[in-house]
């Protein structure tokens, strides 16, 4: 969803003009902004929290000579979802289909009692996750 349609839905969901949504959304990302950038924390009940939080120095690769470089620290700006929010998406029919999990995973329906969580996925190796990262080591 994009800033056009976000605005529609909020717009039919309220009696408020394209407007005064528009300029809602307008208000609402500079309060966060302003808010994170002074190193605080927002928290919206039924959506999470906002918080800026430091990131250490870490090493990385130049993508042309692939030598290894350390990124220097920053600050990253960090949502964490409420329980609400994150139930609501990992019980969510539209964003799965069951049958489509069962192939993807090669499961039988009788294995998972008619039921597919997401921890039902078979995890993936550390080795693996490392040759995602870095396919040229």
């Amino acid at each position: 969803m994009n800033r056009k349609t976000l605005v529609g839905t909020l717009r039919n969901r309220t009696n408020y003009t394209t407007r005064e949504v528009s300029r809602f959304l307008d208000t609402l990302a500079e309060v966060i902004q302003d808010e994170l950038a002074a190193g605080g924390e927002i928290y919206i009940r039924g959506v999470g929290r906002f918080i800026s939080q430091r990131a250490g120095p870490w090493q990385g690769r130049d993508p042309r000579t692939k030598e290894a470089m350390i990124i220097p620290a920053k600050w990253r700006a960090r949502f964490t979802p409420c329980k609400a929010l994150r139930d609501k998406i990992e019980f969510s029919p539209k964003l799965y289909q069951e049958d489509d999990l069962l192939k993807k995973y090669g499961l039988d329906k009788e294995e998972t009692d008619g039921k597919v969580r997401s921890g039902d996925r078979p995890k993936e190796s550390r080795e693996r996750k490392a040759r995602k990262r870095f396919p040229w080591d």
